[in-house]
């Protein structure tokens, strides 16, 4: 499959591109970068440098690729964080699906946290919500973007599933939610948890907690959904299944280490021990 993801971009590190591009390529897929940040590293650490593309120099990049002619080659257009090109970002979804009516969008509506809250301006997190949602056939939120989203604070695994709900009638009717990290009161703290919801049903894995120093695991996590949504002929429960125990395996290797260890674990990435526990809860 030929996917063009919109995203930032570290060079140290696995964030953003440097995290997502790897897992989909591993995995057999195409990938076509096109980069909102050029950043030594990730904003955790004490030092970094490089700054957020400005939209014209991202609306270069997209530029060239259609005077190209490849649009209609695009199968999957997924985004991420958008610094400062949001609206080039609504506008390209809107190309790509005239000339791909059946291609598929993913969105992570990569937008803030519950410790620090929104780290993208306001206005790019309600258009995220108004536009892009709104055409998107698979979204990532972490639990701060399932509470955004939804409009209401996840407690319990009741919420989520709610939450989950009021997110799809948002969109289209395809619409399926994979909410990572999901925190609620009525769940194991030694555990973390990934649900998804969606046509198919509702399903819930869960694996090991770890104490993780490093980012990223939510660019990795999509990454490796999205490539196994799509070589397992687009089935919700086998491909969650699959990507929480790739995740996992990534997770385990990783350690205390401030980076997730994505070169010393890829070869879980297609075919990894099962470290996850899947349920189905509708």
């Amino acid at each position: 499959m030929n996917i063009l993801s919109i995203s930032s971009r570290v060079t140290y590190g696995h964030v953003g591109h440097a995290a997502s591009v790897f897992c989909l390529q591993r995995l057999g897929h195409e990938v076509w970068p096109v980069e909102t940040t050029l950043l030594s590293n990730h904003l955790g650490y004490p030092a970094w440098g490089g700054r957020q593309l400005a939209t014209e120099e991202v609306a270069m990049v997209l530029d060239g690729l259609e005077r190209l002619g490849v649009y209609g080659s695009v199968d999957v257009y997924a985004t991420g964080f958008l610094g400062k090109a949001p609206q080039l970002a609504v506008e390209t979804l809107g190309k790509l699906r005239r000339q791909r009516p059946d291609m598929l969008y993913a969105l992570d509506p990569v937008m803030g946290e519950r410790q620090g809250g929104l780290y993208v301006p306001a206005e790019t997190a309600a258009l995220i919500k108004r536009e892009l949602l709104a055409e998107a056939d698979l979204t990532f939120p972490n639990i701060f973007e399932l509470d955004y989203l939804s409009g209401s604070r996840v407690e319990t695994l009741e919420d989520a599933i709610k939450a989950c709900a009021a997110i799809r009638a948002q969109g289209r009717p395809d619409l399926t939610v994979i909410a990572t990290g999901i925190e609620r009161v009525d769940g194991n703290p030694q555990a973390i948890e990934t649900m998804a919801v969606g046509p198919q049903g509702v399903f819930l894995a869960t694996a090991r907690r770890h104490a993780l120093k490093a980012h990223g695991t939510g660019d990795c996590f999509a990454a490796l959904f999205l490539g196994h949504y799509l070589k397992n002929e687009r089935n919700l429960e086998a491909s969650l299944g699959i990507a929480a125990s790739a995740m996992a395996a990534v997770v385990e290797a990783t350690g205390d280490a401030m980076e997730l260890a994505l070169v010393a674990a890829q070869d879980a990435f297609a075919n990894p021990p099962k470290k996850a526990v899947l349920q189905r809860l509708g």
